[in-house]
């Protein structure tokens, strides 16, 4: 009992004196342009597996939490929404067979970032994503896919570069790679063996504009 509350009563310091601090937090709002495209291992149905899937313009709103210290690092909470999927397009004459895989989530990256200069940082860490909606659109309407999709909650990496514009105000590119699948699909050959599993990964590149205070 005495170490619990000697824990607690170290980490309610800790917490103290970060706060105190207050120099060191800022808050704030991230907004960013994506270009998602998920990709699929071991497709057996196909020769060209990098197009399955052609890149789609999406986008992601956030939030920001971010605490640095006197020294070279900081740490960065941006959670919020994010649009991730991509697009499959048909080389016909016309777009009416064009659709887009929109997959929804609620994101949280939890991101160190490591200071080069003042003005410059890096920040790479994991992405915790849970999707609250799929659907594909098309010309034809808008239908929900949520069936498709064997794995809500995913894990992802991600690492970018950050540039201090002025005062309270970043801008910024980054790259993430999903870590988990986001479905799976078992084929079997003539046999009826099970060939390697096909599985589906979310990745984008993100361009943003963060405004703190």
């Amino acid at each position: 009992m005495r170490t619990k509350t000697f824990y607690l009563f170290i980490s309610v310091f800790l917490l103290l004196e970060i706060c105190l601090n207050a120099q060191s937090f800022k808050y704030g709002l991230t907004a960013g342009l994506d270009i998602a495209k998920a990709y699929t291992t071991n497709i057996h149905i196909r020769d060209d597996n990098s197009r399955l899937y052609d890149p789609m313009i999406s986008y992601n709103v956030n939030g920001y939490l971010g605490y640095k210290s006197t020294g070279f690092w900081g740490i960065s909470f941006e959670p919020g929404y994010i649009q991730k999927g991509g697009a499959q397009r048909y080389e016909t004459e016309t777009k009416e067979d064009d659709i887009r895989i929109q997959l929804n989530y609620i994101q949280m990256p939890v991101l160190f970032d490591i200071y080069v200069t003042n003005k410059i940082f890096i920040s790479v860490g994991p992405e915790l994503a849970y999707m609250i909606s799929a659907t594909s659109k098309s010309m034809e309407g808008l239908y929900d896919i949520w069936d498709l999709y064997n794995r809500n909650f995913e894990v992802s990496g991600l690492i970018g570069i950050n540039f201090n514009v002025i005062k309270n105000f970043d801008i910024g590119i980054r790259y993430n790679h999903g870590i988990t699948w986001i479905s799976k699909v078992i084929y079997f050959d003539t046999d009826n063996n099970i060939k390697t599993p096909s599985e589906e990964f979310n990745q984008y590149l993100q361009v943003f504009l963060r405004f703190k205070i």
